[in-house]
């Protein structure tokens, strides 16, 4: 008996096509997973004042996340969230997998030890001083490929800060951070620099820490001229109204200046919006000094 010589080609051809579908299967799911385990061009931003940076230089496009207390400008709503800015969700960080993570490195030092550990690339910025904040912009400017456009925005802040005028007497300042403890700012931190810039003498010049608690006693003592309050639920009132304020120049001359007054993002942030701040301040300076500049 012979065998059908056409069921043989065809049985053989089957087998070489099953053969092929089979090879193409597996490289499409090697393929797909090293798509899926391909690191992002991206880069995730855990702060606001960074955030704030890498959309003034033009790099919007190569933010994949930011975090939920990153708000300005307002077109960054639309971004992805990884949490907040204290607990970001380290796992949906993970998934994403960006290029490099950006944060600040004295409120989320925590957040990043963690992330480093488990290899993430990490760049953290503290700026503490105005002359800081431009050498961080200049920084996240070469992460970004965006030199030209970091060096074009620190030359315009540098330019901005110049022309503003500044009251010659500097009157005594005390920017309440905090009331809960009272906590402000020493002359060594950002938000010093920006009170110096703008014409003022912080009356805590010297502190243990940047950003440190003090007592009503001492700012009583210091007399300041001017009180700025840089945090929400709380009016101009709730401050007179505290015991033995009564004797501070800036409640007796209704010097003190809230929230609804000045943006607090402008002075406390370390992003290119504090020359707004400085020139506000600048202004709220020379209006408590009005009569005395004569004894600048």
């Amino acid at each position: 008996m012979h065998k059908n010589p056409s069921k043989s080609i065809l049985f053989v051809n089957y087998f070489q096509v099953k053969i092929i579908l089979l090879f193409i299967t597996i490289l499409f799911i090697i393929g797909c997973g090293k798509v899926a385990h391909k690191k992002s061009d991206k880069i995730i931003v855990l702060s606001p004042e960074v955030a704030e940076i890498v959309y003034e230089i033009g790099a919007k496009d190569q933010v994949l996340a930011v975090t939920n207390e990153c708000d300005y400008p307002p077109e960054i709503e639309n971004i992805p969230k990884v949490g907040s800015f204290s607990s970001p969700d380290i796992e949906k960080i993970i998934a994403l997998r960006p290029k490099y993570i950006l944060g600040t490195s004295l409120e989320q030092a925590m957040v990043f030890a963690n992330m480093k550990k488990l290899h993430l690339k990490c760049y953290e910025f503290y700026p503490q001083s105005i002359d800081s904040l431009y050498n961080a912009i200049m920084k996240i400017g070469s992460l970004f490929n965006k030199e030209m456009e970091s060096q074009k925005l620190v030359h315009q802040l540098r330019m901005d800060i110049s022309s503003i005028n500044i009251p010659n007497y500097q009157p005594r300042v005390y920017i309440e951070i905090y009331n809960s403890p009272l906590m402000t700012a020493s002359s060594e931190s950002f938000v010093g620099d920006i009170i110096s810039k703008a014409g003022g003498k912080n009356i805590f010049n010297q502190l243990p820490r940047e950003y440190c608690r003090i007592t009503a006693e001492e700012i009583i003592s210091r007399n300041p001229q001017v009180i700025i309050i840089t945090y929400p639920n709380i009016t101009k009132n709730d401050v007179s109204n505290r015991l033995g304020w009564d004797k501070i120049d800036a409640v007796i001359n209704k010097q003190i200046y809230t929230v609804e007054d000045i943006n607090p993002d402008f002075i406390v942030r370390a992003g290119p919006r504090f020359v707004i701040g400085v020139k506000q301040l600048a202004q709220l300076f020379k209006n408590a000094v009005k009569g005395k500049e004569s004894e600048g």
